[in-house]
């Protein structure tokens, strides 16, 4: 089964992948994207953090 994906005229969502890591550190290192969540997440710390949720995905859905 594929990963289900929503797409509009402009923007097409899926699910994180493992693949999306620097995207992801780049927006974890922006200070005005993390500030409503305490601050600023290094890429050190957001690898493993990404890792966690998608093994929260594959234990509780899994598709993925």
């Amino acid at each position: 089964m594929g990963e289900p994906d929503i797409l509009t005229a402009r923007l097409r969502l899926r699910p994180l992948r493992s693949e999306d890591l620097d995207v992801l550190a780049a927006l974890n290192a922006d200070e005005r994207v993390m500030a409503p969540f305490g601050g600023v997440l290094p890429r050190d710390k957001t690898a493993p953090w990404l890792e966690r949720l998608l093994g929260h995905w594959r234990a509780h859905d899994g598709s993925r």
